[in-house]
């Protein structure tokens, strides 16, 4: 007599090859989206970071001109830096019209030292212009009592931050 074993435990089912390949790839793309996720956030927090950073060499260098003369406050005013008056370093420059033309990288403070944590790739440059009253946007030929001040502030040659002030001969 011939005896039949029976299992009673269900058959087991093992784990195909296209299944494996399957779920390797899938694995695979969420490693690679959440890598890219990660590096724009990385990114992200660089050009933050680059942005306060170039608002404050704004706001200190235009504090800076803004607490400077509408004109030359002895001699004969003219536009621009007077005779005397060097290129190098602000310490001298007693009106707001002496920072017209200014551009310098790795910015520098009023004595003419390196800012810390700032290197050549960033730069400030300084334009002041005669405006209209009735339109600040308006360059005027000549002193109508308006000036329009700008700073540009550049990393890598890219415009980061700009700021625009207007100092009238009245205040």
């Amino acid at each position: 007599m011939k005896r039949h074993l029976q299992h009673n435990c269900p058959a087991r089912r093992g784990v195909s090859l296209m299944e494996v390949t399957l779920s390797t790839m899938i694995v695979g793309m969420l490693m690679v989206a959440s890598l890219k996720s990660f590096g724009q956030v990385t990114s992200g927090r660089n050009e933050s970071a680059d942005d306060v950073r170039a608002k404050h060499l704004c706001r200190q260098l235009m504090a800076e001109i803004m607490s400077k003369a509408y004109e030359e406050p002895v001699n004969t005013p003219q536009f621009g830096r007077e005779a005397g008056e060097p290129a190098s370093y602000r310490t001298q420059w007693d009106d707001v019209d002496d920072y017209n033309g200014s551009n310098n990288s790795a910015p520098y403070d009023i004595d003419g030292w390196a800012l810390d944590g700032f290197s050549a790739a960033w730069s400030r440059a300084v334009s002041v212009d005669f405006v209209t009253a009735a339109d600040p946007s308006v360059v005027a030929g000549s002193d109508e009592g308006l000036k329009r001040i700008k700073v540009t502030v550049r990393k890598n040659g890219s415009i980061v931050a700009e700021m625009v002030a207007l100092r009238s001969d009245k205040y």
